[in-house]
């Protein structure tokens, strides 16, 4: 009886050591796009609409993808026609910011595809368990657009947008992009994400990864699952019992 009453609680502390080791695995398979921590680089544009600046990035380090960030920054209106008015897009402390005069609209595309010599071919899943790109915001305004998308070595391209944003983590899922079905993300030639809104919009972000669902947020759903199903065992084993001796 001692070992029967052992072995129910061996068999969920297993089950359970199996699913923390399956959620170390999936913490590894975390991609990182960027987390801007590089040296400093910045584009700047002034002036009138369809002004545009390119600046390009190359760093060994693991830190960008496929070891080279473009951007891309576009004055898309310019209300006071005032030349000394513009934008300017940075890469400074670990943060990418984007700041608009007053009257200044404009678009930034950050781009992620590799070098000349060598392209992206990035497999984005990590294997297959990453399920979304998380973008840990520092700051934004809330009339902010932001895209993804996601070229593969097809050609085909998956897109996602989303506005309304606020400061912390900002999370595209996959299966939520439009074409994703036909996109393969786990053969990726290019990464980009591209900021615009109305004038004036300023943007902050210090990482932009491929992932999982947060370790502790599995682990602690796991663990209520396990221990609830232990403990409504255990309870209707002593209703049983006392009903018996009634």
């Amino acid at each position: 009886m001692k070992q029967q009453k052992m072995n129910r609680y061996l068999i969920p502390s297993f089950a359970l050591g199996a699913f923390v080791f399956g959620v170390g695995q999936a913490q590894a398979a975390q991609v990182t796009i960027d987390d801007f921590n590089t040296f400093d680089q910045s584009v700047e544009v002034l002036g009138s609409p369809d002004t545009m600046a390119m600046n390009t990035m190359m760093n060994g380090d693991n830190n960008i993808i496929g070891g080279e960030r473009k951007i891309k920054l576009t004055i898309d209106e310019n209300e006071f026609d005032d030349p000394e008015l513009g934008a300017i897009v940075s890469i400074v402390d670990g943060f990418a910011t984007i700041s608009n005069d007053a009257g200044i609209e404009s678009t930034t595309v950050f781009t992620w595809d590799g070098t000349d010599t060598s392209p992206l071919n990035a497999d984005l899943t990590g294997g297959g368990m990453n399920q979304f790109f998380r973008l840990d915001i520092d700051s934004v305004d809330l009339t902010a657009k932001l895209a993804l998308d996601v070229i593969d070595s097809e050609g085909d391209m998956a897109s996602l947008t989303k506005t309304g944003l606020s400061e912390g983590s900002a999370i595209f899922n996959f299966n939520a992009f439009n074409n994703f079905a036909a996109t393969d993300f786990s053969r990726a030639e290019s990464v980009s994400l591209t900021v615009g809104g109305p004038q004036e919009v300023d943007f902050a972000a210090d990482s932009l990864v491929a992932t999982v669902p947060e370790p502790l947020t599995i682990l602690g759903s796991g663990l209520a699952l396990g221990f609830g199903a232990l403990f409504k065992k255990e309870s209707s084993r002593k209703r049983q019992k006392a009903q018996s001796k009634n």
